[in-house]
């Protein structure tokens, strides 16, 4: 895997007004081109706390597979039009999860790329929101 900063922006509506709340992260990570999936892991959190999270993002050509293991676990798909279930593991217990892709995109260059992911969230049937996630990467020189 080579090594590669990341940009992510997260945006999340939980209501139909208003600007959301934006969530920006520069992180370090790492990128590999596979058969049939790229591949981005990233940790999320402080290295010393115990709240630290283990990100993989599988981006294939009609699907992206998020996967987080740590304080919060859960792997989820995500194909564009299509309404997909999961489950989540917070330490609050466990919920279903029932996601609804309305956009999905990746795009490659020489020395990186971006994956842009917008969905929106049902947890244990309750609306929790839209969210729009666009993650860039950047292969370190």
């Amino acid at each position: 895997m080579k090594p590669v900063q990341l940009a992510i922006h997260s945006t999340v509506h939980s209501s139909e007004e208003g600007d959301g709340e934006v969530i920006e992260q520069q992180l370090e990570g790492s990128f590999e081109e596979r058969d049939r999936y790229w591949v981005l892991k990233y940790k999320e959190g402080s290295k010393e706390s115990s709240d630290q999270v283990q990100t993989t993002v599988k981006a294939g050509s009609d699907e992206a597979i998020v996967i987080r293991q740590g304080v919060v676990n859960y792997r989820q798909t995500y194909r564009l039009d299509q309404k997909t279930y999961s489950r989540i593991e917070i330490p609050g217990g466990v919920s279903e999860t029932e996601v609804e892709t309305l956009e999905y995109d990746r795009e490659k260059e020489d020395d990186g790329g971006n994956i842009r992911l917008s969905f929106r969230l049902a947890m244990g049937g309750e609306a929790m929101g839209s969210y729009l996630l666009h993650i860039q990467w950047k292969e370190e020189a």
